[in-house]
């Protein structure tokens, strides 16, 4: 397992959990002191079950064994958009074959500076990279995706939607302890 200490992972058991609210914040938190990356990874292809309940966004559809692209605009309404509205320097779209995550995020680990810290959105990359911090937004109610099922035990903190002030702060105190420990 490939392991990043200036990763902050967010998942979330289902949709409109909060993820991108709190990468948001998280952004908007630490691009104050340094630069920071968006990410929003995701397994795609192969027949997989949509993350967004099979609507036909396009968001699946890859032609390769992974597909990483850059965000350009941060109006287009996309949580990568909103990403870049926070003040992330770059933010990428990654989508990938499950059992190629880990070569597709060493491609994006490739494309951006060693010291930028990253916040990413995704329950599947834990499963490859150890990141510096996880976050698991659980939802009130309803079913749990797989993808959350499977990545939750190794969370650092876990909360129910939706967040508060107060976790969002207890977040980013958790974070900045981890920040601190030595890789």
């Amino acid at each position: 397992m490939m392991k990043d200490g200036r990763l902050v992972l967010i998942g979330a058991g289902g949709i409109n959990c909060g993820k991108t609210h709190l990468a948001c914040k998280l952004i908007e938190r630490y691009s104050k002191s340094g630069p920071v990356y968006g990410l929003k990874a995701t397994n795609a292809g192969g027949g997989l079950c949509c993350p967004h309940g099979s609507r036909g966004c396009g968001a699946c559809a890859i032609n390769s064994d992974f597909c990483l692209e850059r965000e350009n605009s941060p109006y287009n309404k996309k949580d990568t958009g909103l990403m870049l509205l926070a003040g992330a320097c770059e933010v990428w779209r990654l989508r990938s074959l499950p059992e190629r995550m880990a070569d597709a995020y060493a491609a994006f680990v490739e494309k951006i500076p060693p010291e930028v810290l990253v916040i990413a959105e995704s329950n599947s990359l834990r499963l490859v990279v150890k990141p510096a911090f996880f976050v698991m937004i659980t939802p009130q109610r309803g079913v749990i995706k797989e993808s959350a099922r499977i990545s939750s035990p190794f969370a650092d903190i876990t909360f129910t939607a939706p967040l508060n002030d107060g976790d969002i702060l207890e977040v980013i105190k958790q974070i900045n302890a981890s920040l601190r420990k030595p890789s």
